[in-house]
């Protein structure tokens, strides 16, 4: 949870305050992200 906390307060420091105006883009971001981090959980802990 630290990391994902992190990487919203990364979106809200460049000044992407208005994500919450477009939930789609939000979306597909959050996807992505955890789309990404599944993928490198499965080659580690599938060597």
């Amino acid at each position: 949870m630290i990391i994902v906390s992190g990487f919203f307060k990364t979106y809200k420091e460049k000044g992407v305050d208005q994500l919450s105006l477009r939930p789609s883009l939000l979306s597909l971001i959050v996807i992505q992200y955890y789309a990404s981090f599944a993928q490198i959980s499965a080659i580690i802990l599938n060597p």
